[in-house]
């Protein structure tokens, strides 16, 4: 999962510089879309009752193969059934990423919402949509998403602009994570998640886009960064190297027998 980079040890000082990165393709990426799923609140007649309250899920997928499958058993290879909460509580996703395509599948899910859409960097075209659609296909496409049950209004930063190969930079990308931060400032009242699954080509550490990510944290935004799928340590790349700050979510991943890639020591999550 994790791009690699062409320079170790950069400083951004600004986000008009550019340090190379390239799309990382999806793998089990299941866990940390739970995120998404806004948690049910239950209380006794006077409030907090204080016990544990027992409670079931409202939606289910018989079916869902064994990525969803993981989220609600992760010991067993062998269950392909998915259960998730259903709530009214909305929550705004900034898919920055590649565009998304197939409106007319993803609009099954009557839960999910396109609120806005924007192509980061020059030219201000895109034909980039295949790594974002699978992206948000697992967050919440019919069948097929950990977060059905969730309101999701999608905001959809595209920061590989132009055609030809897919690729982006660390530029494009802080200045994707500020417009989400402005626009999460001019929107209030939604709670709001990052997911940011690109990474660097190589080992690299960027000043500026550690100091987005931290603004997007103060601001209220969780962040989401892929740990990355090569088996490398996470904590020599960026932006999975920010994973340790709170606020923000490094996940990992494992194959359909549940093996575990060594990634580092900063992994929040892996599944």
């Amino acid at each position: 999962m994790l791009d690699k980079m062409s320079k170790k040890e950069l400083e951004i000082p600004r986000r008009t510089d550019f340090l190379m990165f390239r799309i990382v393709p999806p793998f089990a990426w299941g866990i940390f879309l739970m995120l998404l799923m806004s948690p049910h609140v239950v209380s006794g007649a006077d409030g907090d009752s204080g016990l544990d309250i027992p409670m079931v899920p409202n939606g289910a997928v018989t079916d869902a193969g064994w990525a969803l499958a993981r989220l609600n058993n992760g010991d067993s290879a062998a269950s392909q059934s998915f259960v998730y909460p259903e709530t009214t509580n909305p929550v705004r996703l900034f898919l920055i990423d590649t565009g998304v395509a197939h409106a007319s599948w993803f609009s099954q899910n009557t839960n999910l919402t396109f609120v806005h859409s924007e192509v980061i960097g020059s030219p201000a075209t895109s034909n980039h949509v295949n790594h974002g659609t699978q992206m948000l296909s697992l967050i919440a496409g019919p069948d097929t998403g950990a977060a059905l049950g969730t309101p999701i209004q999608v905001v959809n930063f595209n920061v590989y602009p132009g055609s030809g190969v897919a690729s982006t930079t660390s530029g494009l990308i802080d200045d994707a994570i500020s417009q989400a931060i402005d626009y999460q400032i001019d929107h209030p009242g939604i709670p709001a998640v990052i997911c940011l699954a690109s990474g660097s080509l190589s080992g690299a550490s960027s000043s500026g886009l550690q100091a987005t990510i931290t603004d997007a944290v103060e601001a209220g935004i969780t962040v989401i960064v892929s740990a990355g799928n090569e088996g490398a340590n996470a904590t020599n790349y960026i932006p999975s190297a920010y994973g340790i700050q709170a606020g923000v979510i490094c996940v990992g991943a494992s194959d359909q027998n549940n093996q575990h890639l060594p990634i580092g020591v900063n992994l929040s999550v892996t599944r």
